[in-house]
């Protein structure tokens, strides 16, 4: 595997050079800072962050990303992707965890943050659920803009695509293509 020289970093700005990468593991946004990664407009087929390989272990958190924001600020700590595809992010809960507490956000778990995606495919995790909660998203209390994206096959127990809860969550979606979620 290539790994994304991107993985263990919290913020800045990167382009994706190379056909498909896979993080090391999950990459956490610095709060009150944006993270910025994109892939090549108009490549076909997109370029691939694929998520972190399994390790076994009773909680095996496999998202690509996860926001912890500011709680007075939802709008500080900020994840922009575009012309991306992501693939097999997914959260797997083994014998004596509690699933339901544990279980979120496959891709994606997001809390006081903002979330911009363009152009992006959220590809999902293969057959199994990709999280009880939101398949590709778990949010809470955050911001959306999703433009010309896709959600394909993000399977999950509440929430396919995404799963979003608390009322100071607000979305905007434009020209998304919601298939098998």
């Amino acid at each position: 595997d290539l790994y994304c020289s991107f993985s263990s970093q919290t913020q800045g700005t990167f382009s994706l050079e190379i056909p498909t990468c896979r993080l090391k593991q999950t990459v956490q946004v610095a709060v009150d800072q944006t993270l910025a990664i994109s892939g090549t407009e108009g490549a076909v087929p997109l370029q691939e962050i694929q998520a972190p390989k399994s390790t076994g272990a009773a909680l095996d958190e496999l998202r690509h990303f996860l926001l912890v924001g500011n709680p007075n600020d939802l709008t500080s700590t900020v994840l922009k992707l575009s012309h991306l595809r992501l693939a097999g992010g997914r959260v797997i809960v083994r014998e004596g965890q509690d699933i339901n507490l544990l279980s979120r956000g496959g891709s994606i778990k997001i809390k006081w943050a903002k979330l911009i995606a363009s152009g992006v495919l959220f590809a999902g995790c293969g057959q199994d659920d990709c999280a009880y909660y939101g398949g590709t998203i778990y949010g809470t209390s955050t911001h959306l803009e999703i433009t010309d994206s896709s959600f394909h096959y993000n399977r999950a127990r509440q929430g396919g695509a995404m799963y979003l809860y608390d009322g100071a969550t607000t979305v905007a979606l434009t020209r998304v293509h919601f298939l098998g979620n």
